[in-house]
């Protein structure tokens, strides 16, 4: 199985909040084992579509710097929303906290941790693979803490929305760059070092792909805790929603229908390429958001 990055520090803010389901200690088990049921469950959609239907691994080749800056704009601005709609819970917190806190989430959400684990695991050097992966964590991290403070911020929403297009181009075109310049540099004085594992991986290995995707699934848990008090209508609509908003924040939705022309095979073979990731996150928010759901209604008595 092939792994990349495409990435939860909140609940102490939001175990106080009025809003989250299940005071008893049976409902936090639940959705204690729930998360750990649905990270496999999710990551194994993306896992059969590779292995099993033998649908390639997509690899782009020469993707303009513009795309990945729409496909960041685009999830900064679903990141700026979540937050609008999570306020209550996330200023719990001081507001520089709760925007931090909001840029750990987003950084979750790109598997940054599970996949330096992963590769440290597979090179056999955590060094290196730290060097390596740094550039992608800190950058999201910096992007999404600073479009979280300016949307916890008292400001318009034509202010907001400017902001963070704004903080998308400076990740992209200026910290994102100076970043993979600064690593670069460091690895060059590291002794690159020969994989202990490659493809096929041992079960040792798979277990770790696997365990790790606790990562993105405990953040969409963070924001199912977060958001689910604002999300309107019944609960058909309200799952939908949440599963539409974790597409577009982890930047699902952009890489199918934009970045597929950019990888290195036939338009359809692309399209279904790109679609293991697209059906694996939205495998991931409905699942999470019919636990949290349930969760909500057990707490109720209904």
């Amino acid at each position: 199985m092939t792994v990349t990055s495409e990435n939860l520090a909140t609940p102490p803010a939001m175990s106080g909040a009025p809003s989250l389901p299940g005071r008893g200690a049976g409902k936090w088990l639940f959705l204690v084992a729930a998360a750990c049921l649905i990270a496999p469950l999710s990551l194994f959609v993306h896992d059969y579509m590779l292995e099993t239907l033998r649908i390639p691994y997509p690899k782009t080749a020469g993707l303009p710097l513009v795309v990945t800056f729409v496909n960041t704009a685009v999830r900064l601005l679903t990141l700026v929303a979540l937050c609008r709609l999570s306020r209550p819970q996330l200023l719990v917190l001081p507001g520089a906290a709760a925007a931090v806190a909001a840029g750990v989430v987003f950084t979750m959400l790109g598997e940054m941790a599970r996949v330096l684990v992963i590769e440290s695991t597979v090179l056999g050097n955590w060094r290196f693979a730290t060097v390596d992966i740094a550039p992608r964590a800190l950058s999201s991290l910096a992007g999404g803490s600073a479009a979280a403070w300016v949307a916890l911020g008292c400001h318009r929403r034509r202010t907001v929305a400017i902001a963070s297009v704004i903080v998308a181009a400076l990740v992209v075109f200026a910290l994102r760059p100076a970043l993979d310049a600064l690593s670069a540099s460091v690895m060059s004085g590291l002794p690159e070092p020969a994989p202990l594992y490659s493809d096929p991986y041992p079960w040792k290995v798979n277990v770790v792909i696997y365990a790790t995707f606790i990562e993105p699934t405990l953040a969409a848990f963070a924001i199912a805790a977060a958001c689910w008090p604002a999300l309107a209508g019944g609960p058909v609509r309200r799952v939908l929603t949440f599963a539409a908003l974790l597409l577009l924040v982890r930047g699902r939705v952009i890489s199918m229908l934009v970045e597929s022309f950019w990888v290195a095979q036939p338009l359809p073979t692309a399209f279904l390429a790109e679609s293991q990731f697209f059906l694996e996150t939205l495998t991931l928010g409905v699942l999470v958001a019919l636990a949290w759901n349930h969760a909500g209604r057990s707490a109720r008595g209904t």
